[in-house]
């Protein structure tokens, strides 16, 4: 489990004025073990600048873009769904000035069509040097959370730990939401209510999938996660935050408007989000629509289901489902 100090503050409810080594120690006093202490520039390349998209030409799915760095222009392919409007500040990798790269992270610049341009401040001068403006260089601990502490595989449990520690308060990220009842257009049927003691989801409408603005770009790679798009990455940063896994279906996909909890039939089969086809028995959990399995219940979702560029709505569901069953599974 990674912890970022940059985040950590925001889940404290006064300025952390412990030294490093003494949170470190305070944690391990505490049974969360500090492996080791990184810092950004192990994760993100040093040598980024804000830059202007200048134009744009559009070859079917793919898009021709000229970044502007100063008096430089430099040629960048992306995908049509991750190009901002015309003449946005955006960042540019240019560790290598022979390739460069939309994208900020290392290893990231091997691509020959990219997934998305990062929009960043427009008040940001152009080619200017990025890392401290946007990145910073404050600490990252990696922690061994053992298998009888799942309370603490969050920033929220961490942030309980701390606070109890130090005596600090822990501040819970607000929420706001406003719903219509849409039960008309959805059923949910749980049929394994012991595999899967709680299960709700929520219909999203009107969804327009874009890149992510760089705030939570930043923090999922604080996490050692990679950013997909703004509804993927919003439901990993939730999970990180408050240790609730999330799953987002695209919702016109699933097929009846039907989402069922039920055991895997014999010889059922399911593509998943990572291409493989997996073969399911019915000791598996899956979630279902009226048709067949769109994901391994608390494992993995279904290709079929999957957010896309295309998707529009969006059904979001968390859910608890028994640790034996998911470790099982996931075997």
């Amino acid at each position: 489990m990674k912890l970022p100090i940059a985040v950590l503050k925001r889940f404290l409810s006064d300025d952390i004025s412990f030294s490093l080594g003494e949170l470190a120690e305070k944690l391990t006093n505490q049974g969360l073990i500090v492996e080791k202490i990184s810092y950004p520039r192990e994760l993100f390349e040093e040598s980024l600048f804000s830059a202007v998209l200048a134009d744009i030409k559009k070859d079917s799915s793919v898009v021709h873009c000229t970044i502007k760095c100063g008096a430089k222009t430099y040629q960048i392919r992306v995908e049509d769904w991750g190009v901002p409007p015309l003449g946005s500040k955006v960042l540019i990798n240019l560790s290598d000035t022979n390739r460069p790269s939309p994208i900020p992270w290392e290893g990231g610049k091997d691509s020959v069509v990219f997934p998305f341009l990062i929009s960043i401040d427009p008040e940001i001068p152009e080619k200017e040097p990025l890392f401290e403006i946007l990145i910073g260089n404050e600490p990252i601990l990696d922690l061994e959370i053992t298998s009888n502490r799942g309370d603490c595989l969050s920033m929220a449990g961490i942030a309980r730990e701390i606070g109890a520690g130090f005596g600090l308060k822990t501040v819970l990220p607000e929420e706001t939401l406003s719903e219509e009842n849409w039960e008309e257009e959805f059923s949910l049927e749980n049929h394994d209510e012991e595999l899967c003691p709680f299960y709700s989801g929520k219909l999203i409408k009107d969804v327009k999938i874009k890149p992510s603005p760089w705030w939570l770009i930043k923090e999922l790679c604080l996490f050692g996660l990679r950013p997909i798009n703004n509804v993927v990455d919003i439901t990993n940063l939730v999970m990180m935050e408050t240790g609730q896994p999330l799953h987002a279906f695209d919702a016109g996909k699933i097929r009846g408007k039907k989402v069922v909890v039920r055991k895997a039939y014999p010889d059922e089969k399911i593509w998943t989000l990572d291409g493989v086809e997996r073969a399911l028995n019915p000791s598996n959990l899956v979630i279902a629509d009226s048709t067949s399995a769109i994901a391994i219940a608390g494992v993995i979702g279904g290709l079929d289901s999957e957010v896309t560029p295309f998707t529009s709505s969006v059904f979001l569901e968390a859910a608890i489902f028994a640790p034996y069953s998911v470790r099982k599974t996931s075997r």
